[in-house]
């Protein structure tokens, strides 16, 4: 059983629908989460704000095909580092204040829509950006009123526009909760601060005529165990995959994978078992075949510590296919 579609009462607050969706995620059809927040209203998004909180990633890299065209490298603190032969776009930089916000999201729009083709949004940046953002504080509500309807800027129809909204937060949210509602319950855990990382790659014309979608944003992420005992401590990273198959029906092509784990020196063999079995459906291949601890979770019993739980999250995952 599938759900395929579902809305809410414009009064409903975001914390129901967190909890309504916690529920329901093991039910609902995968690329329409996607899909549907990739054909919501800009008006309705927060992209002047995802572009400073993309700023705030510990690093942004930009890709044509197997090609590097750019990238960000945030510094905070004094060295200054510079690469003056690489190829790169964007260079590593000591952030010193909001004016460096602004220059480098001014270069990350322009590079975006540069890959993109897309001369709307390129002839709107060059001729309103630097007018309407100025630096200093405020930054996301400047990048709001240029990102704003009134202003006739932008459109939801750009191919700029569509790719932030594969960037936003909203994107990743969905896939937090996959993974919450999965095993949360058996093994809590937490967001790594500094830890996200943001992969963009363009495909090249050749490549898209043999089935390459036009592009893919990866976003990269790093959890740890909440507990605070060191025989119990393990930590994650997952990755939500985008790739847009069609830019007018807006479909996407999306994956949600574990791509590496690691376990403290003291944790226990147990929690070591039993977190891998937990994380099973969401392990890459590469991490399946070479590992030896997913043999040995699927021929142990669990823990009293996680048994229920984890076989009532088995019966939700498998109802749901």
């Amino acid at each position: 059983m599938k759900i395929v579609n579902y809305n809410w009462d414009p009064r409903s607050s975001a914390e129901t629908r967190k909890k309504v969706l916690d529920g329901l995620m093991p039910f609902i059809e995968q690329n329409m989460m996607y899909e549907r927040i990739l054909r919501k209203e800009m008006q309705k998004m927060t992209l002047h704000s995802d572009v400073v909180r993309f700023l705030r990633q510990d690093a942004i890299i930009i890709k044509k095909g197997s090609e590097t065209v750019g990238f960000l490298f945030i510094l905070f603190y004094s060295s200054f580092l510079h690469f003056s032969k690489c190829p790169f776009l964007f260079q590593i930089y000591h952030y010193s204040g909001p004016n460096d916000d602004v220059r480098e999201a001014e270069k990350i729009l322009v590079t975006l829509a540069q890959q993109l083709n897309d001369q709307v949004s390129l002839k709107a940046l060059k001729d309103h950006f630097s007018s309407t953002v100025r630096g200093g504080s405020g930054l996301s509500e400047q990048l709001k009123s240029f990102f704003s309807a009134d202003s006739s800027h932008f459109t939801d129809s750009l191919p700029l526009i569509t790719l932030l909204k594969g960037i936003s937060s909203d994107m990743y949210f969905p896939a937090y909760l996959k993974l919450r509602s999965a095993f949360f319950s058996v093994f809590p855990f937490k967001d790594v601060k500094g830890s996200g990382r943001l992969v963009i790659t363009f495909s090249t014309p050749e490549e898209i005529v043999k089935g390459a979608p036009i592009w893919q944003v990866v976003h990269l992420k790093r959890e740890q165990t909440t507990s605070e005992t060191a025989s119990q401590y393990f930590e994650f990273d997952w990755q939500l995959t985008l790739g847009l198959t069609n830019l007018e029906h807006k479909t996407l092509e999306t994956s949600v994978g574990i791509v590496e784990y690691a376990f403290g020196d003291h944790t226990t063999h147990d929690i070591k078992i039993d977190t891998v079995a937990a994380w099973s459906p969401f392990l890459i291949d590469a991490l399946k075949s070479r590992n030896p601890l997913l043999l040995m979770s699927g021929k142990k019993t669990l823990t009293g510590r996680s048994r229920k739980k984890f076989l009532e999250s088995q019966k939700s995952q498998d109802l749901a296919n």
